[in-house]
């Protein structure tokens, strides 16, 4: 509960000492990017991952294996859920909408389906919104990153564009960027 010098933490009686003494202590560990599934939980806390952002929306799944994780039904990192990620639907808008119950990514058209697809996957229990890519324009995006901030979550952007890069992304104040494609031209 405690880390510093010696002398300079109080040490409660009958606590359990460790002499760490040439070893080394590290925090727990943060998977930033996690493809999760629910059978990799002992293996992430074997090799000292306790946490897990897992970006790749698992729907329902996602949130009951955040919960039972969190309430000792099975042993895991804790996780950050998405829920769902938002997909572009092209340059054109003529993508199709390919989602369907348990799918992992749906996709908006317009502004007002990014502000109520967005407050939806809120309202489902995300920890943070994913936009799946920037494959769409700059207008579809800036209301997801307005609805999450709103409501305190992040959002993280896979940033392979064609539209959407890490300078757009940046400039409509996305929080984590992935696989952001093309950052040297668009610096």
């Amino acid at each position: 509960s405690a880390v510093g010098a010696e002398g300079d933490v109080a040490i409660p009686n009958g606590a359990e000492r460790v002499d760490a003494s040439g070893k080394y202590i590290l925090p727990g560990l943060i998977d930033g990017k996690s493809n999760w599934n629910f059978q990799y939980g002992e293996a992430y806390l074997n090799w000292g991952v306790t946490s897990a952002i897992v970006s790749g929306g698992r729907n329902d799944q996602g949130i009951a294996d955040r919960d039972a994780i969190n309430h000792g039904i099975f042993a895991g990192p804790r996780l950050f859920q998405a829920v769902v990620g938002l997909r572009g639907p092209g340059p054109g808008l003529d993508g199709r909408q390919s989602y369907e119950p348990g799918a992992g990514d749906i996709t908006p058209f317009s502004p007002e389906d990014s502000r109520r697809y967005t407050r939806e996957i809120i309202a489902a229990g995300a920890d943070f919104i994913v936009i799946g890519d920037g494959n769409g324009p700059i207008e579809l995006w800036r209301p997801v990153v307005e609805e999450a901030h709103a409501a305190g979550l992040a959002v993280s952007c896979r940033c392979m564009g064609p539209q959407m890069r890490g300078l757009e992304a940046a400039e409509i104040g996305v929080d984590v960027m992935v696989h952001f494609g093309n950052i040297g031209a668009s610096i």
